[in-house]
C-alpha cells in the first residue's frame, strides 16, 4: 500500500509491502507548504527524513531489479534504518542496522548456490559501516566475511574487508556451469580513498 498526506505544513509518504510472515516499509517526511501552489512545495530550510523498517521481509522481492546479474536471491531481512538529507548542506546522514538470515544467492556464471547466508550490517551516526561476521555455505564449503567502512554521507572514505574460505571447507569453482576446481584461501583488502 502507498499513502500520501499533506497538511499544509508537512508532506508525508509511506510505502508498505505486506508479506505472509513479514513486511517492508519506507516512510519519508519533509516540511512542505502548500499555500496557493498547485502542489505542496518542500521547504529547503528543513531536512528530509526517511525511515525504513523490515521484519522477516523476503529478499526475493528485490530479484527483478537485479535480473541479468544475479540468478537467485532470497532470505529474511530485518532492518531499522533512518536517513536525513539536509538540503542546505546537501549532507546525508544514515544510521541503523539490517540483518539477513536463511539467505540464498546464486550467480550461475561464477559457481553454485550459496545458502544459509547470515550477516548483519550496522551504520552508526558518525559514518562507520560494519558488516559483522557474514557466513555462507555452498553445496560443499563455507565462506566467512567481515568488513568495515568509514563514510562521509554516502561517500566512502576508507574501507577494509576480509573474505575467507577455509582449506578444510573449500568451495567449488564453476564457470558456465562446469566445475573447474575448488577454491579456498583468505583475501584481505584495505583502501583509503581521498
Amino acid at each position: 500500500t502507498a499513502t500520501f498526506r499533506a497538511d499544509g505544513k508537512n508532506l508525508d509518504a509511506e510505502v508498505r509491502l505486506e508479506q505472509k510472515d513479514g513486511f517492508g516499509a519506507a516512510k519519508a517526511s519533509v516540511a512542505a507548504a502548500w499555500g496557493a501552489a498547485l502542489l505542496p512545495v518542500p521547504d529547503p530550510r528543513h531536512p528530509l527524513g526517511v525511515d525504513v523498517q523490515a521484519k522477516h521481509f523476503r529478499a526475493a522481492v528485490l530479484l527483478p531489479f537485479m535480473r541479468g546479474s544475479i540468478d537467485e536471491l532470497d532470505g529474511l531481512i530485518d532492518a531499522s534504518m533512518q536517513a536525513t538529507v539536509d538540503p542546505q548542506t546537501k549532507g546525508i546522514h544514515v544510521q541503523g542496522a539490517a540483518s539477513l538470515e536463511d539467505g540464498v544467492f546464486q550467480l550461475a556464471s561464477f559457481g553454485g548456490e550459496l545458502h544459509d547466508i547470515k550477516g548483519k550490517v550496522t551504520l552508526t551516526p558518525d559514518g562507520l559501516l560494519t558488516l559483522d561476521q557474514l557466513t555462507a555455505f555452498g553445496i560443499s564449503g563455507e565462506l566467512l566475511a567481515s568488513a568495515s567502512a568509514r563514510l562521509d554521507g554516502l561517500r566512502m572514505i576508507a574501507a577494509n574487508a576480509t573474505v575467507q574460505i577455509p582449506n578444510s571447507e573449500p568451495l567449488p569453482l564453476s564457470v558456465g556451469g562446469s566445475q573447474i576446481g575448488m577454491l579456498d584461501g583468505k583475501l584481505a583488502v584495505s583502501e583509503a580513498l581521498s
